[in-house]
């Protein structure tokens, strides 16, 4: 009985002798020819039409006043008092089931005023979840006749999300490598144009397909040759995509 053999090879593994690098390195400089003006024509676009700085944003769909600002506060004291929070229920003598909530004095760590003291109450939901003394939060301020009133707004993460992220960075990097990291980073330049130029764009009101063309062109070839490579392949996947 004869015997018969044959191999399965990956597209990687596959002979790339017939390719001639000369004519795949004129070909790609052709492509290059195409997308580098466009990607010029794409950056143009973002700065001549870039937001100026008047963008208005109604801080009420927040439930804050328009003169709201916010900044970080380190809680020195906490005084808690008994109140009737939402969702209180009343027994048969009519009275209401108490909670605790709190005074909280705390010094301001950020804005013109820092060093001084706020204060303000918070929730039951707060005082259960647990608030210290040297605990770091965010406050709104809202302006008023006497000077200023303070809300509680939320807990201070941002060291958490810096570890977090750091945490993150480190798999990303153990399981996919550098390629995991450039794809990150054409996240992070995608995501970034989005918040600051275009969303802001349209609500000043101009032209959709002027803004979207600018970024469309100006991140494309820049993005996906960041994750995929600088090679014709990829240039051939741009050209097309545009």
């Amino acid at each position: 009985m004869g015997s018969h053999g044959h191999s399965h090879k990956r597209a990687n593994d596959l002979d790339s002798s017939w390719i001639d690098p000369e004519k795949e390195s004129k070909l790609h400089k052709a492509l290059l020819a195409i997308l580098l003006p466009l990607t010029f024509l794409g950056v143009f676009t973002i700065f001549v039409s870039w937001p100026g700085g008047n963008l208005q944003i109604d801080k009420g769909i927040f439930g804050y006043v328009e003169q709201s600002e916010f900044f970080t506060v380190e809680v020195q004291t906490i005084e808690k008092y008994d109140c009737i929070s939402n969702g209180a229920t009343q027994d048969a003598s009519g009275n209401f089931s108490t909670s605790q909530c709190a005074h909280i004095s705390a010094k301001l760590l950020t804005g013109p005023n820092a060093g001084e003291i706020a204060k303000f109450d918070v929730e039951p939901t707060i005082v259960d979840f647990g608030i210290h003394s040297g605990d770091k939060v965010s406050v709104a301020s809202i302006p008023i006749e006497t000077g200023n009133d303070y809300i509680f707004n939320d807990f201070e993460r941002t060291n958490g999300i810096y570890v977090l992220f750091a945490v993150f960075l480190v798999i990303l990097f153990l399981t996919a490598g550098f390629g995991g990291l450039r794809a990150l980073l054409g996240l992070v330049i995608t995501f970034g144009l989005l918040i600051v130029y275009l969303i802001p764009s349209l609500i000043q009101g101009q032209q959709v397909v002027y803004v979207v063309g600018g970024v469309v062109l100006a991140i494309t070839a820049l993005v996906l040759y960041l994750v995929h490579g600088f090679s014709l392949k990829t240039g051939a996947a741009i050209v097309g995509t545009l």
